[in-house]
């Protein structure tokens, strides 16, 4: 039911996916106040996650990105 509402709406359906996997990444690393302003707007759908993301040699093909992290003592 709720896929055929959201068609109706003309709403992205893989929109609600990503603001819940955004929501959930603020949850674990974000700020207090992303976590109190920004999530519970991402989760009642008043507001929209998104990811970007670009490098030199994939540009946004995420699966051939080559960037990593590396952790410098208490830094990455």
């Amino acid at each position: 039911m709720l896929n055929e509402e959201m068609q109706l709406a003309r709403a992205p359906i893989d929109a609600m996916a990503v603001s819940i996997v955004v929501a959930s990444i603020l949850l674990e690393h974000g700020s207090d106040h992303l976590k109190t302003e920004v999530v519970p707007r991402l989760l009642d759908g008043s507001a929209l996650g998104c990811f970007g993301y670009s490098e030199p040699e994939s540009g946004s093909d995420v699966a051939a990105a080559k960037t990593k992290a590396e952790r410098d003592g208490d830094e990455w």
